[in-house]
């Protein structure tokens, strides 16, 4: 992980783990990771940006391996049909799963030398990465964050009554996940566990923090606001 820590003085408690997308392939670091928590900085937030494992491949950026598009294939039928399934895990998704439990530790563990509080340790992510927070979100509760940011990802079933608070953001015109942000958000209100969604009209898959000039540019604002309500943002 890499640590972006606030000024002393203006520190509120608060740290977000921040998962960057990248289909489990790889990783957008710098757009969904370091730019992200740079901002979250400003207000106090201490950040850390998971690198976490991705499956083994050629150092290519257009690489896919055929096992990962199959498996694609299925999620965007899947969320395409508007009907609610349980997801099988991407290929590569449990080694990111187990260091994303690790970084909840390790941050668990410093707490006191990072200046966090423990009981407000959050969870966000991008695409796969979103997947891997929804994976945290429901997985053994032990182990879960205090509240997760799901971005243009992260369709997840079962959702268990005592799930963490859920922010979740994604595009109408995701064309590869064009009903995922509506169907988590319908998962965790069935079961009356707490959740804001955001659907914007456009921004399609991976708005992050570029500016396209939709309203998906101002998802980083409203999930801020979404922290001041829960009282995550307080010294």
């Amino acid at each position: 992980m890499e640590l972006f820590r606030p000024c002393a003085d203006h520190s509120n408690g608060t740290a977000v783990i921040i998962a960057p997308g990248g289909g489990f392939v790889g990783l957008s670091y710098e757009a969904e990771g370091t730019a992200v928590a740079r901002k979250l900085t400003k207000y106090g937030v201490t950040a850390l940006v998971l690198k976490y494992r991705t499956i083994r491949s050629p150092d290519d950026a257009m690489h896919m391996p055929s096992v990962h598009m199959k498996e694609m294939e299925t999620i965007m039928a899947r969320a395409k049909s508007g009907i609610p399934a349980e997801v099988p895990l991407f290929a590569g998704e449990p080694h990111a799963v187990e260091d994303g439990r690790r970084a909840l530790t390790l941050v668990h563990q410093h707490a006191a030398e990072w200046g966090i509080n423990p009981r407000r340790v959050g969870f966000i992510g991008f695409s796969s990465g979103a997947f891997l927070a929804a994976d945290l979100a429901i997985g053994d509760k032990a182990a879960r964050p205090a509240f997760v940011g799901l971005f243009y990802g992260g369709l997840r079933m079962p959702v268990p009554i005592d799930a963490p608070p859920a922010f979740i953001a994604a595009a109408a015109d995701d064309p590869y996940l064009p009903n995922d942000g509506t169907i988590l958000y319908t998962a965790w209100r069935k079961v009356k566990a707490s959740a804001e969604l955001h659907l914007y009209e456009h921004g399609g898959h991976g708005f992050g923090l570029i500016a396209r000039r939709d309203t998906s540019d101002h998802w980083f604002d409203e999930f801020i606001w979404w922290m001041q309500a829960r009282s995550l943002l307080k010294q």
